[in-house]
């Protein structure tokens, strides 16, 4: 068990951190490789094995256009790191929330009412909440209520200038108004 600790705890936090910072700058390259790093490690932990299938997830989702199949895999992994104790690995809260705002954006592109559910998870995360705030926003907007649709854009102004930390995800920057 301290073998396989170690794996994930070296394994697991440089891809997590690599999958956000991929999004982010879209650096296909960097995305597309950091599931062949991770994959000759799966087979020592389940968590090293949940965050490989995170990063086809990742790929599937941002580059890939295979929404669908990239919120399937999303939900598995998801389950997966739920089972797992945070107290080992500390940013496992802050894979989840990743996680969620993903799939949280996947079912809201897709118009799942089950995107309310992730968006949830977003708003004690102080690297998620103001994007949780931008997903509300564009949830209102998608039904057609300007009104909350402005009310959550507020929110999440607020929330950011209150914010001790960079937002990880930056599909939002698309709902912001500059």
């Amino acid at each position: 068990r301290p073998a396989a600790m170690a794996a994930t705890n070296c394994c697991g936090g440089t891809p997590a951190l690599s999958i956000a910072i991929a999004a982010r700058t879209r650096n296909l390259p960097l995305m597309a490789s950091l599931a062949g790093l991770l994959e000759p490690f799966v087979r020592l932990s389940p968590i090293v094995h949940a965050l490989w299938q995170n990063a086809i997830s990742a790929h599937e989702m941002n580059f890939a256009g295979q929404s669908g199949r990239a919120r399937a895999r999303a939900l598995v992994v998801f389950e997966e790191l739920s089972a797992e104790r945070t107290s080992e690995l500390p940013y496992l809260d802050t894979v989840r929330n990743a996680i969620a705002f993903s799939l949280a954006s996947i079912e809201l592109s897709l118009g799942y009412p089950s995107a309310s559910r992730w968006i949830e998870l977003l708003d004690n995360d102080p690297l998620q909440c103001v994007n949780g705030m931008y997903l509300r926003r564009m949830l209102c907007i998608y039904r057609g209520d300007a009104e909350g649709a402005e009310h959550f854009r507020r929110q999440a102004e607020l929330l950011s200038l209150q914010a001790s930390a960079r937002q990880l995800a930056s599909r939002i920057e698309l709902l912001r108004e500059d």
